[in-house]
């Protein structure tokens, strides 16, 4: 993974954009996205529909965490993707990576040059590719690598684009990050996912009591 980070980024074809906000600014191509979905009136997608809410057109399903907004610095740039939801007296927030609630026209980045940087990092401990994201969301530095840093600065910088599961599974922190989260429902074994029933119902091999625990 290393490695394959490392080619894309010597390749010289893409660069880190200056502006944190321009990367999901729908109007225009953005040198730093290596892949995105395309979206259309015709083609959508219901990103928007769930992050927005009720009042701008969306259901609201999910919402950023105000604990994720008081990790960022006080100049991070990625904090101003970070709204209020002026509907809503409680201060609930809202994410503004995916916007059109109407129409899903929005086009999620799948992989970025800063996810680049930040693999290469973790594959080599490196502190320079931390702090090559770091500094261009608020001029900030990490004194020195660390699994801690670097899963910190990997949900500060891909937020809301579908990394941050997965990143506590495979580093082994799910547990201690969802059982402070959810004190009084998380059990270990939710880390697994069910062996499908249809699985278990056409090999006869799997036994009932195959099934992952927790299902």
């Amino acid at each position: 993974a290393g490695a394959a980070a490392d080619a894309v980024i010597s390749s010289g074809e893409y660069s880190l954009d200056p502006s944190y906000a321009n990367i999901f600014d729908q109007t225009s191509s953005n040198d730093e996205i290596i892949f995105e979905l395309f979206s259309s009136i015709q083609d959508g997608n219901n990103l928007g529909f769930f992050a927005q809410p009720v009042g701008l057109g969306g259901r609201y399903d999910y919402s950023p965490n105000p604990t994720l907004l008081a990790q960022y610095g006080a100049n991070d740039d990625r904090a101003d993707l970070i709204v209020a939801n002026t509907a809503d007296a409680t201060g609930v927030l809202v994410t503004q990576k995916y916007t059109d609630a109407a129409n899903g026209t929005d086009r999620p980045p799948v992989i970025r040059l800063a996810e680049m940087y930040l693999i290469r990092a973790e594959a080599n401990s490196s502190v320079a590719d931390l702090n090559a994201v770091a500094q261009r969301a608020d001029g900030s530095t990490y004194a020195s690598y660390s699994t801690a840093n670097m899963l910190l600065e990997r949900k500060l910088e891909l937020a809301f684009e579908g990394h941050r599961w997965n990143d506590i599974i495979r580093t082994g922190q799910a547990d201690a990050v969802m059982s402070a989260i959810k004190p009084s429902s998380w059990q270990s074994t939710d880390i697994l996912l069910p062996i499908p029933q249809r699985e278990l119902d056409q090999n006869p091999t799997l036994l009932p009591e195959d099934q992952n625990p927790g299902y």
